[in-house]
């Protein structure tokens, strides 16, 4: 067909020599036309396909980019041309910069202290594992009957010199295990501290007993504070605890910690250890933050329109019992004076000095009297402090003190007036020792301690203004009087661990010494080993 058409777009040229007759009476020969009539002269060649119209043929597409500055490849570039005075100040700029840049680190790292020293690598030879093995078991666990050795008495005289005496007769020398043996010395100390544990409130599912009546408040949180009308000196809105210290264990030697007990109280719970806003805690205003910055105490950020400050679940859940050391009657029957329970430097004092902060803009004046007036106002007729009496601390002084939108806002000492003083607010130490929340549901916390050796027999008289109810979370509270070791308070945990530890280390020591005694296995030369040198 294309063959066709290209003979057909000739004009008036035969396809052959001769003529031949058509089937319509047109002849095809020399000089008659090869198309049939329908096609004159004048028509343009197409193809079988092309559509038999007038209209233009359309572009064919093509895989060329568009003729834009970005797709060509014309983008404008800046490129200086380097005459001599673009090198010449580029040069001077490197070298004003590079200088004294490079004196500085020059300086910096001269005064830098870098020492070398050589490392000494033990090749972990039978020898080696079984004398460490065997020498972790003899400290880690007693290797004497009733810490003595014996010794002949013949080099034994005064504890100190060695005199040859011809007395044969063997002694037993007494010997400090401390010095020696860590397991058993752990596990002894923590026997030998002397622990006093009173729970006086428990709603345990196990039904712990309750050692001390009169403590139980129910599910009524404050109920002391409240049915005492709201003061610490009202009679009978505390409860009595008495404690005495065991004859059998000798005096209890300062310091003499009180701690407070809590079971089943999850203050690891995600939700909860959480819910707190360390910049308010730093001095922030709720007044300032936004509404994303508040969020990260909910439930506990504002009861209708006051504000909660500090905010959060571990900050309003606090521990709110007092507990008051009255006496401590020896055994003679004397009470021993200057005996007090101190409640400062219980926190830590990291926590004081970077955590814990009173609201921006607090202020506190200690009056010299105490008729000295809250109501006082500035120049614009503002009142200077936010106080309605003055707060009179501990030793009888008065003080004044201002805390900021305090209409708009609910502060700690306001939620807690039993235990939180206006002054103090977020920086006292019971508040301080709350918020460190423990890790078990089991926990104790310190709650003062007592700087005064305690004779043994002695009986120690506490009174307890119950005030946080424990009903509902099914907990116990208690009250516990202890001293302390090195390894903290009693724990015989500790001791059996280091024996445990000691003796598997024996075991393996003994078991790899009759392997490699019976059974031995061949190593190589170790001359023959070379370390890499500088």
């Amino acid at each position: 067909l294309m063959l066709l058409g290209e003979a057909l777009s000739t004009d008036g040229h035969s396809v052959g020599g001769g003529s031949a007759a058509a089937p319509d009476g047109h002849s095809v020969g020399d000089g008659a036309s090869a198309v049939p009539s329908s096609i004159g002269d004048n028509a343009s060649p197409r193809s079988i396909n092309q559509p038999n119209t007038n209209d233009e043929t359309p572009p064919a597409k093509s895989n060329r980019p568009a003729d834009v500055a970005l797709k060509q490849q014309r983008m404008k570039s800046w490129q200086p041309v380097l005459d001599p005075k673009w090198v010449i100040s580029c040069y001077l700029l490197i070298g004003l910069i590079f200088i004294p840049t490079g004196i500085v680190i020059r300086i910096k790292s001269e005064n830098l202290i870098e020492q070398r020293m050589k490392s000494w690598q033990p090749v972990l030879d039978p020898k080696w594992v079984i004398s460490c093995y065997l020498l972790i078991g003899l400290i880690f666990i007693p290797p004497v009957n009733d810490y003595h050795i014996i010794v002949p008495q013949k080099y034994y005289v005064n504890n100190y010199c060695f005199n040859p005496s011809p007395i044969l007769d063997p002694i037993h020398l007494p010997i400090d295990p401390s010095i020696y043996f860590i397991g058993i010395v752990i596990r002894i100390k923590s026997e030998n501290l002397i622990e006093l544990k009173k729970v006086y409130d428990s709603h345990l599912k196990d039904s712990m007993p309750v050692d001390v009546t009169g403590c139980e408040i129910g599910d009524n949180p404050n109920k002391m504070w409240i049915d005492g009308g709201q003061t610490l000196n009202a009679e009978g809105n505390t409860c009595e605890i008495k404690m005495q210290v065991p004859f059998d264990k000798g005096d209890m030697q300062p310091p003499v910690l009180v701690h407070y007990e809590m079971m089943n109280f999850y203050q690891n719970y995600r939700k909860y250890i959480t819910s707190y806003d360390q910049y308010q805690l730093l001095g922030k205003l709720a007044q300032d933050q936004g509404l994303n910055e508040q969020g990260v105490c909910q439930p506990l950020s504002k009861i209708g329109d006051v504000y909660i400050n500090p905010c959060g679940l571990i900050a309003n859940t606090l521990f709110n019992d007092i507990i008051k050391l009255v006496s401590i009657v020896g055994p003679d029957g004397e009470v021993i004076p200057n005996a007090p329970m101190v409640e400062t430097g219980i926190a830590w004092e990291s926590d004081l000095k970077y955590k814990y902060r009173q609201p921006d803009g607090f202020k506190s004046q200690q009056c010299e009297s105490c008729n000295c007036d809250c109501s006082e106002t500035d120049g614009e007729g503002k009142r200077k402090w936010s106080c309605n009496t003055p707060y009179i601390d501990e030793d009888g002084n008065c003080w004044r003190y201002y805390y900021p939108f305090d209409e708009s806002t609910q502060y700690l000492y306001e939620t807690y007036p039993m235990l939180i003083n206006p002054i103090e607010g977020v920086t006292n130490e019971h508040f301080v020792v709350w918020m460190r929340a423990a890790a078990l549901p089991h926990f104790r916390k310190l709650y003062g301690y007592i700087e005064q050796t305690i004779p043994a027999g002695s009986v120690l008289t506490f009174t307890v203004m119950a005030n946080y109810a424990v009903e509902r979370l099914q907990g116990s509270k208690a009250l516990v009087v202890s001293n302390n070791y090195i390894f903290g308070g009693k724990n015989h945990w500790l001791g059996t661990l280091f024996i445990a530890v000691g003796s598997i280390a024996a075991i393996l020591g003994v078991f790899f010494l009759c392997k490699d005694k019976f059974a031995p296995r061949r190593l190589g030369d170790k001359m023959y080993l070379k370390y890499k040198e500088e």
